[in-house]
């Protein structure tokens, strides 16, 4: 009588292949995870770059005091920029309130519009005003920047 089923060299030989195959497709896998966090957190800083802009256009078309040019702003879940200057920015109403995360932006030399909005979801971005976009980036987890071409 013949005993069916598998010899022991062909189960090593399927293990081997799921093994090969297991090693080149999780990677890939993570890989899609990074970008898509890296996706969310640049759509993150630009939600911070619109809301920004409009407060500032707001206070310009309202006759209201703006930040001074170059001023470097900090905020966080609350929705309250806080100036390197003095002046904040309540950018609630535009970030809607389940919006969480830090972020950072800089005001333009004019005064008038943002050079580039950092956003990061575990602690706020630090710029001591020597650094590049760039730069922050690399020395913070998971940060997203808008625009994109500030990181250069």
């Amino acid at each position: 009588m013949k005993l069916k089923g598998f010899t022991l060299i062909e189960m090593i030989v399927v293990i081997a292949i799921i093994g090969a195959l297991a090693a080149i497709i999780v990677p890939s896998i993570f890989g899609y995870v990074r970008d898509a966090n890296i996706a969310a957190a640049n759509r993150n800083a630009k939600c911070i770059y619109i809301s920004a802009k409009t407060e500032i256009i707001n206070r310009i078309a309202n006759e209201k005091e703006s930040p001074k040019g170059g001023t470097i702003f900090t905020g966080g879940n609350d929705g309250l920029a806080k100036g390197s200057d003095g002046t904040e920015l309540d950018l609630l109403s535009y970030v809607g309130s389940n919006f969480s995360g830090y972020y950072l932006f800089v005001v333009s030399e004019d005064g008038q519009d943002i050079e580039y909005t950092l956003w990061c979801n575990e602690a706020p971005p630090v710029n001591n005003g020597k650094m590049s976009p760039k730069q922050i980036r690399d020395s913070q987890p998971l940060t997203g920047c808008y625009p994109e071409a500030a990181e250069e």
